[in-house]
């Protein structure tokens, strides 16, 4: 018995969705992974059992984690505090090589506890850049739905022709053996513009796109990216001929933003899922929502690295797609999406806005499952029950998300839970 293939009933005394708003009282219901009703109704029908009752709690859409990098779960507290990228970036070299011996075993291990902590905070949903298989082993015995994205680093002509051409084979193959189903989904990763050759970049986003496959990239992701493409030196570029060994400016083509690049290898596409956008170039918003292409934010990691302000607003106002995402425990100390949206929490957003950047309803059509995060009959039957401290007097949408979003309240049940408990 699991998540595909079990049915299922349950009533809330509040309903709260991102489309829809407040509801006074929820009844739900789904069959093979999918909602066959929403209604809101204030009392439970008669013939529900009290344990499909919650007279006190929020149903909510479950979340969705749009970027986590699982098998980084190892480095929680391995790191310095406070973040200067190029520094992290060499911390994490060293810190990996240090435990060359016991890697795949720490990593094994703290996957399997971020993914506990993630089913405890109400994410039904994760989207995870996978380097070398080690993650995806924990998320196939997990109760979660899943993008796991294959990633590829060959950042050299030499590098993509040696490695990265193989590593795209093997996933050519795993997808050919895998097909995709409603829940679970392989993609590819090119991890960015300046890690991944030209040539390998144009040959991934051939593939995912003929494909029609989600393909992530992480793009204009800190300043010292934009130094090394555009002006063609810095920091992050002597890091990376140091990495490699060999020089890179001819290779660079400098000029180019992190996007702009992307769009000559044909990797901006509604398949694309750019990862951080943190430092695009004036307009880059409209070339993102052209594309429709979905961005993933991960607010708490922004601030760890003190990055200029996130662009949300003007992503927002241009029409972008955009989710939520933790990042890694690298960067982050949690990985917990309502931690992400309690700090966009004084920003000019509407409150509902908040629950639909948690949820992936703000997505839109990027919807390579046929629909998330919203309450809806035929979308996904991915669902969170909140319990909190006490309830506003006069609830009404902008309460009860502030409600929801209250460090106290906390996870009641969920469909990943539900699916746990089913299968144990």
């Amino acid at each position: 018995m699991n998540q595909f293939t079990t049915s299922g009933r349950l009533w809330a005394r509040w309903g709260l969705d991102p489309q829809a708003g407040l509801l006074d009282g929820i009844l739900v219901e789904w069959m093979l992974g999918r909602y066959t009703l929403i209604e809101e109704r204030r009392e439970p029908p008669p013939d529900l059992p009290d344990t499909h009752r919650h007279p006190r709690a929020i149903l909510t859409p479950g979340l969705l984690n749009a970027h986590c990098h699982l098998d980084y779960s190892f480095l929680l507290g391995e790191l310095p505090a406070g973040g200067d990228f190029v520094r992290w970036v060499e911390a994490i070299i060293r810190v990996r090589r240090g435990m060359q011996d016991q890697l795949r075993e720490r990593q094994s291990e703290a996957c399997a506890r971020a993914l506990e902590q993630m089913i405890a905070n109400g994410i039904t949903e994760v989207w995870d850049i996978d380097s070398r298989g080690g993650s995806r082993a924990r998320l196939l015995e997990s109760p979660l739905r899943w993008i796991s994205f294959d990633e590829i680093i060959a950042p050299t002509r030499d590098a993509w022709e040696g490695h990265g051409r193989a590593r795209l084979n093997e996933h050519k193959m795993a997808a050919y053996i895998n097909p995709p189903d409603h829940a679970r989904l392989l993609g590819l990763s090119p991890h960015s513009t300046y890690t991944v050759a030209p040539l390998g970049l144009e040959a991934c986003s051939h593939w995912a796109g003929r494909r029609h496959s989600p393909l992530a990239i992480h793009l204009a992701e800190c300043p010292e990216e934009n130094q090394m493409l555009i002006e063609g030196e810095g920091p992050l570029l002597e890091l990376m001929e140091n990495v490699c060994g060999a020089p890179l400016v001819e290779q660079l083509d400098r000029g180019f933003s992190p996007l702009a690049r992307a769009r000559r290898a044909g990797a901006l596409n509604p398949s694309t899922l750019a990862i951080h956008c943190n430092c695009p170039q004036p307009g880059e918003e409209t070339l993102l929502a052209a594309q429709a292409v979905a961005v993933a934010f991960c607010p708490r990691s922004h601030r760890y690295f003190d990055y200029p302000p996130y662009p949300l607003e003007t992503y927002l106002e241009a029409g972008v797609r955009i989710a939520l995402g933790s990042d890694s425990l690298a960067s982050n100390d949690r990985l917990c999406i309502r931690s992400e949206a309690r700090l966009l929490s004084g920003r000019a957003l509407e409150p509902l806005d908040l629950l639909g950047l948690a949820t992936g309803a703000l997505l839109g059509e990027w919807q390579p499952f046929g629909g998330r995060g919203l309450l809806e009959t035929g979308y996904p039957a991915a669902w969170a029950l909140w319990e909190p401290d006490g309830l506003p007097l006069r609830p009404d949408s902008e309460s009860m998300v502030a409600c929801w979003l209250d460090a106290d309240t906390r996870c009641l049940e969920s469909s990943a839970m539900h699916t746990l408990s089913a299968n144990q």
